[in-house]
């Protein structure tokens, strides 16, 4: 065993030697194969054919790594290493520019929670908009659903790179400190009452004061959990957590009066063909308009993003990504 490990070393500090790529092959043509380094039994009960010789490429990777380590303890003096020896030096810088390459590769994906359904026209107009504003920029995105609060959380949390479509109201919650916003809007969403009984009507916000209504609203969904409680007692507010068809559960079960939420009407016909029970939309309270939110890690791209939204607003880019996502998926917005 000793014998061939000298051979190895011997073919090694030759290689190290050689001023060109043939040299090297020549000097490895002498290694021993496989088998004479490492008999049968510790190759397994199929062993290696004798004659099937080491690959080079191997022993290649390994001359390199153990030049740099005589390199290291002055075995190797610099003055005698060929231009085309590695030093360690190299092998560092080489490694830092693996890394870095990998870690500039990483960085091109940005992920984007939102709190839209994936069936939904909205989600579909998300990912429509946020991949071509990014790709002009040079990045990919995926956009991933979330319950409207768990969305927030991730995205402040800095789980996810941002959040996709979300009122201007969040910006200025010291909840979460750490999204910045993308001031162009992206679209505008109604918020709107929906009710079982035909005598329930509304028109804005104002409509709902002094009522007396039960009214359901998504835990989450920060712009009716900031206006509500302005127009309605709290006592008469109905969280609910989860699935937006929940709140419409709760409607035709009868345990509210209103469910207010942004224009879902595709969720509207699938409850109510499940329940068999009507579901009327009784008014719309605002329009209000969606944005991107940033983590604050990302705050350096902030202005570019702007720029590409709004440059996409004159092409008219943004209204045919929410024309085509509404083809797909049966008036699903608004």
């Amino acid at each position: 065993m000793y014998r061939q490990r000298l051979i190895l070393r011997q073919t090694v500090e030759r290689s190290l030697l050689a001023t060109d790529h043939a040299e090297q092959h020549t000097a490895f043509r002498h290694l021993p194969t496989l088998r004479e380094i490492a008999p049968p039994s510790r190759l397994g009960t199929q062993g290696l054919r004798r004659e099937s010789p080491v690959p080079a490429t191997l022993f290649l990777g390994f001359a390199v790594a153990l030049g740099a380590l005589l390199g290291c303890s002055g075995q190797t003096p610099s003055s005698e290493m060929s231009p085309t020896t590695t030093s360690s030096q190299d092998v560092s810088s080489g490694s830092a520019a693996i890394s870095d390459t990998a870690s500039h590769t990483q960085a091109k994906t940005i992920v984007l929670a939102t709190g839209f359904p994936e069936n939904s026209a909205t989600f579909i107009a998300a990912e429509c908009i946020h991949r071509e504003a990014f790709k002009r920029l040079g990045y990919k995105v995926q956009v991933v659903s979330y319950p409207l609060e768990r969305a927030l959380l991730v995205a402040n949390s800095g789980a996810a790179d941002g959040e996709a479509l979300r009122p201007i109201n969040v910006s200025t919650s010291k909840a979460y400190p750490n999204l910045v916003l993308v001031n162009v809007p992206l679209m505008h969403r109604d918020n709107v009452a929906y009710a079982i009984k035909p005598t329930i009507h509304v028109d804005g916000w104002e409509s709902l004061r002094g009522k007396g209504y039960r009214i359901a609203y998504m835990v989450g969904d920060k712009d009716v959990e900031t206006l509500l409680p302005k127009y309605c007692n709290r006592n008469m507010m109905v969280p609910v957590s989860g699935s937006r068809d929940r709140g419409l559960l709760l409607l035709t079960a009868g345990r509210v009066d209103l469910h207010v939420n942004s224009a879902i009407p595709a969720l509207v016909k699938q409850v109510e063909e499940s329940t068999g029970t009507t579901i009327r939309c009784a008014g719309t309270l605002d329009s209000p308009p969606y944005y991107l939110y940033l983590h604050k890690k990302h705050r350096a791209i902030q202005p570019r993003i702007e720029e590409v939204f709004r440059a996409m607003q004159e092409e008219g880019r943004l209204q045919r990504c929410l024309d085509d996502a509404l083809q797909h998926t049966d008036n699903n917005i608004r």
